[in-house]
C-alpha cells in the first residue's frame, strides 16, 4: 500500500470518526422509526395456509387447464366465492365478510411447479384466516372436480362424435374397396388389409396371362392353317390340268383331299371358327375335274378361317394391351382403398381408446384434479408484518444514508475552507 493510500484510508476513517454521531444518529433513527411503525402502525396479518395438488395425468386424459392462473380464476369465481361467503357466516367464523373482501385476502402461491401449489388466506385473526382457508379449499377442489366432470362429459360427446363419424368413414372406406374387388375380381380382398405385403389383382393378372396363351394358340393355329393352305395351293399349281380333265381321280388326290379335312378339323376343333369344307362322296367315282374345284373350295374357306382367325387375334391383343395399360392403374387403386381402411380403422381405434379413458375419468373417484395434501393451521406468528426484518433493512438503510450525510457535510466544509484560504 502506498503513502497517499495510507494517508487516505486514515483520513476515511478520521471523517467517520468525527461525523459518528450523525451516522449513528440516521442508524439509530431509522431502526426506531421501523420498530415504531411496525408495532404500532402496520397491521398483524395472519397467514392460513393450505397445501394442494394436481393430479398426475398424461396429456390426452387431462380436461383443466394446468396454468397457475386458470386455477386462480377457477378459485375467484363468483360460485366458489359466495359459498365461502356463506358457510363463513353460516358456522360464525366470520358474519361481515364480503365477496370482494373474500378476493383481497385470498390467492394461490406455486412453491413446485404448478403440481404443487398453496392456497393462502391472510386476515388479522389467526383463526379466521387457517377456517377460511380450509373452507375455500374445500368449495375449490370441489368445483374444480365438478367442472373437469362436466369438461370430460362434454369430451365423452365430442368423442363419441368422433367415433361416430370414423365409423361411417371405415364402413364407405370398406364398402368402396369392396365393389372394386368385386369388380375386379380381387381374391379375398380381406387379405389386402393384412399389411403384410402388397397383394395384387390376382384375377385380373390370370385374366391376362390366359388372354396371351389365348392369343398363342390363335397364332399357332395360324401358322398351321397357312401352311396347310400353302400345300392346298401347291397341289392346285402342280395340277393345273385336272381342271379340264374328266378322267377319274387317283386315290393318293382324294387321300389328299381327306388328309386336308382332317388337319383342318384338328385344328378348329375348339373354336367357333370352323368352316364346313366340302365333302366328296363316292371316291371311286370322282373325276379329277371334281376334285381339282373341290380343292380350289376348301383353300378359298380356309383363306377365310385364318382371317377370321387373325381378327380374333387383333382383337385379342387390342384387349391384351387394354388390360395391361390398366393394370397398374387398378393395382394402385386397390392400395389406396386399403390404405383409406385402415387409416379409417385406426382412426376408429384411436377414437375409441380416448373414450375408453374418458369414461374411466368420470367413473373411478380418485380422480379428482386436485386433492388436498395438507389442511391450514390455526398459525402461532403473524405473517406480517416481520418486524426483525423491517428493523434491520431500515438501520441498514439508515446506515448509508448517515455516511452519504457524513461525506456530504465533509465535502461542503472542505469546499468552504478553500474558498476562503488565500
Amino acid at each position: 500500500m502506498t503513502e497517499r493510500e495510507t494517508v487516505d484510508l486514515f483520513a476515511y476513517f478520521d471523517l467517520i470518526r468525527r461525523r459518528k454521531w450523525i451516522i449513528l444518529g440516521c442508524f439509530l433513527a431509522a431502526g426506531v422509526a421501523s420498530a415504531v411503525v411496525s408495532f404500532f402502525f402496520l397491521p398483524t396479518v395472519y397467514r392460513g395456509t393450505v397445501k394442494l395438488m394436481t393430479k398426475a395425468v398424461s396429456e390426452s386424459e387431462r380436461v383443466l387447464p394446468d396454468t397457475i392462473s386458470a386455477y386462480t380464476a377457477l378459485l375467484q369465481e363468483d360460485e366458489v366465492v359466495s359459498k365461502v361467503v356463506r358457510r363463513a357466516g353460516e358456522e360464525g367464523i366470520e358474519r361481515d365478510l364480503s365477496a370482494s373482501k373474500l378476493r383481497q385476502v385470498g390467492y394461490l402461491q406455486e412453491i413446485e411447479g404448478v403440481s404443487h401449489f398453496e392456497l393462502r388466506v391472510e386476515t388479522g385473526d389467526p383463526g379466521v384466516a387457517a377456517s377460511l382457508a380450509n373452507i375455500w379449499a374445500e368449495e375449490f377442489v370441489e368445483k374444480a372436480g365438478a367442472l373437469a366432470k362436466r369438461l370430460a362429459e362434454e369430451a365423452t360427446g365430442r368423442v363419441e362424435e368422433e367415433i361416430k363419424v370414423a365409423q361411417e368413414k371405415l364402413t364407405t372406406a370398406q364398402k368402396e374397396l369392396n365393389e372394386f374387388c368385386a369388380e375386379h375380381y380381387v381374391r379375398e380382398p380381406e387379405a389386402v388389409l393384412l399389411g403384410t405385403s402388397v397383394r395384387t389383382l390376382t384375377l385380373e393378372r390370370e385374366r391376362i396371362e390366359s388372354v396371351a396363351a389365348e392369343i398363342g394358340q390363335y397364332r399357332t393355329r395360324t401358322r398351321a392353317l397357312s401352311l396347310l393352305e400353302k400345300s392346298v395351293r401347291s397341289f392346285l399349281e402342280e395340277n393345273k390340268a385336272y381342271a379340264a380333265s374328266s378322267e377319274q381321280a387317283g386315290p393318293d388326290d382324294v387321300l389328299f383331299l381327306a388328309g386336308v379335312h382332317a388337319q383342318y378339323t384338328g385344328l378348329l376343333t375348339d373354336t367357333g371358327h370352323r368352316l364346313n369344307l366340302e365333302v366328296l362322296s363316292g371316291s371311286d367315282g370322282v373325276s379329277k375335274r371334281t376334285l381339282f374345284a373341290a380343292m380350289g373350295r376348301t383353300a378359298a374357306r380356309i383363306a377365310t378361317t385364318i382371317r377370321l382367325l387373325e381378327e380374333e387375334q387383333n382383337r385379342l391383343n387390342e384387349r391384351l394391351g387394354q388390360l395391361k395399360k390398366q393394370l397398374p392403374a387398378d393395382e394402385a387403386r386397390l392400395q389406396q382403398l386399403s390404405r383409406a381402411v385402415n387409416d379409417a380403422t385406426s382412426e376408429l381405434n384411436a377414437a375409441n381408446q380416448r373414450l375408453s379413458r374418458v369414461r374411466e375419468s368420470l367413473v373411478v373417484p380418485t380422480t379428482d384434479p386436485i386433492v388436498i395434501l395438507s389442511r391450514a393451521y390455526v398459525p402461532t406468528s403473524p405473517a406480517a408484518p416481520r418486524t426483525a426484518v423491517n428493523i434491520s433493512v431500515a438501520s441498514a438503510l439508515g446506515l448509508v444514508v448517515g455516511l452519504g450525510i457524513a461525506f456530504l457535510m465533509e465535502y461542503v466544509s472542505l469546499s468552504a475552507s478553500r474558498a476562503v484560504s488565500p
